[in-house]
């Protein structure tokens, strides 16, 4: 947080600004008033503070159009050598000025080489002032840019770490667990075969929550996969009250996406919708690639409550970690249909299905999930 008594960083620079500059030209003055001529001049002034001028000029507008923020960014020669440009580009440009204001108003006849040797140590001079200005200058963006960096890894790894621990507080909650169990239990003395099947899919659903924050993402298909087993556990429980479709277009089953994100809106969807409608309803999720950017949709009978957000992980905190991962470019947008839907719309860049496969030592197939080589399979 800023600071309201500390002065503004655009005062504080053309306070530093006039100050080292106008320094420059009084040291240069009191120079030559003491050791050189023993006397003032204001002739000898003023051209001393047109240059510093000059140099103020110059400085900031090679600042403003040399200087982008990228070049803080660069190698350490890279930024050596801007610097080096820098304080040739500024002794040349005050010198040019001042020899050209002594060429016109001297009464001395200035030989080529009289003049160049003149330029040279009025270079030399200027130089010695500068060249440490802008090494100061210069120091001051990097060390800015380096406590920049460390700051945002910083956040970065807080909102890692805090979204990390609210996904292992937020999945599969001790409600559906219990739930759960409970089905399963019933279904032992029904269908031990099933049951044996059910118990299996929920060793592999929580195997896949504790291990998941490993991952910055993972292929779309291994996600499809783990979202079709908890509602798959889920239907035990409610019957004939839900029903679920997956469409997957086969081209977005390697896209890599966040983990557990596409679970979370599913379990969501289960909580904050079909366990109010006693007639149950429907859950549809859908996937597709549009202009390189991997869009999931997911459908359920609801009512979106005005002013309410759900539980557990928060659309803040999906949208936090789609802004850690993608910047402006992820997108979550919650919003009620007319007939009585609730719809989460998630959406994010697709060229980073190499990360993903490489985060993974196994992708899931086709097969696996029940997609087919159509364009869209559904899944129920």
């Amino acid at each position: 947080m800023n600071n309201p008594n500390l002065p503004s960083q655009s005062k504080l620079y053309w306070t530093l600004q006039v100050l080292g500059w106008s320094g420059m030209a009084s040291i240069a003055i009191l120079n030559y008033s003491i050791f050189a001529s023993g006397a003032f001049s204001w002739k000898f002034a003023a051209i001393q503070f047109a240059a510093a001028m000059v140099g103020l000029l110059f400085s900031h507008f090679y600042k403003k159009f040399f200087l982008t923020s990228e070049i803080w960014e660069k190698s350490f020669v890279v930024i050596f050598f801007k610097a080096l440009q820098a304080i040739l580009i500024i002794t040349f440009a005050m010198s040019a000025v001042t020899q050209s204001v002594v060429l016109v108003q001297s009464s001395f006849v200035y030989t080529p080489i009289s003049f160049a040797i003149q330029f040279v140590i009025q270079v030399l001079n200027f130089g010695v002032f500068v060249a440490p200005w802008v090494t100061i200058y210069f120091i001051y963006k990097i060390v800015n840019k380096n406590r920049e960096i460390t700051e945002q890894k910083l956040w970065a790894d807080a909102l890692t770490k805090s979204s990390e621990l609210e996904l292992l507080k937020s999945q599969l909650n001790p409600h559906f667990l219990f739930n759960a169990l409970n089905s399963i239990k019933a279904l032992v003395l029904l269908d031990g075969e099933k049951a044996g099947l059910a118990i299996s899919k929920l060793k592999e659903l929580l195997n896949f929550t504790l291990n998941h924050q490993k991952y910055r993402l993972i292929p779309l298909g291994k996600e499809l996969a783990e979202v079709e087993k908890y509602l798959d556990l889920e239907k035990i429980r409610f019957g004939k009250r839900l029903e679920f479709s997956i469409e997957a277009r086969p081209e977005t089953l390697e896209v890599g996406t966040p983990p557990a994100m596409l679970l979370t809106l599913a379990e969501n969807a289960i909580k904050h919708g079909l366990n109010h409608l006693p007639e149950g309803g429907l859950i549809r999720i859908q996937a597709e690639l549009v202009k390189n950017e991997l869009i999931l949709k997911l459908t359920n009978s609801g009512q979106l409550k005005k002013n309410a957000l759900p539980s557990g992980i928060g659309l803040k905190t999906i949208r936090n970690r789609l802004m850690h991962l993608f910047g402006e470019q992820g997108e979550l947008d919650l919003r009620q249909l007319p007939n009585m839907e609730v719809s989460a719309i998630l959406r994010h860049p697709a060229n980073n299905s190499k990360e993903a496969i490489s985060a993974n030592q196994t992708l899931i197939s086709r097969k696996e999930i029940g997609i087919s080589e159509q364009s869209t399979t559904p899944i129920s």
